[in-house]
């Protein structure tokens, strides 16, 4: 099986309007390989979100992001602005956010 998305050592904290950094995650790994199908689950506030918008580039201006992230062996963080776009909108796969009830 190919491995489609690896993430090594990601951590990502906030910047508070104190000058504060607030943790959001810190140094998560893991590999997804074509065919598996993965779920995140936690607590309000554990950082579910905070992981899928660091995979797919959306916290640059909002928060430090430190870590790997590859897409298909190619290291994705290190994207222009253009082709990070490409990437999120056209080849990692959405996410949708659901509870319980739903």
């Amino acid at each position: 099986m190919e491995e489609i998305l690896r993430v090594e050592n990601l951590s990502v904290e906030y910047y508070a309007a104190s000058g504060k950094r607030q943790t959001g995650i810190q140094n998560i790994n893991f590999s997804l390989q074509e065919g598996e199908i993965y779920g995140i689950i936690g607590e309000s506030g554990s950082g579910k979100s905070t992981l899928l918008l660091a995979i797919l580039g959306l916290l640059e201006d909002k928060a430090e992001i430190k870590g790997k992230i590859f897409y298909r062996g190619k290291e994705i963080q290190n994207l222009s602005e253009k082709e990070k776009k490409k990437y999120a909108l056209k080849k990692l796969p959405w996410f949708f956010k659901i509870n319980w009830i739903d």
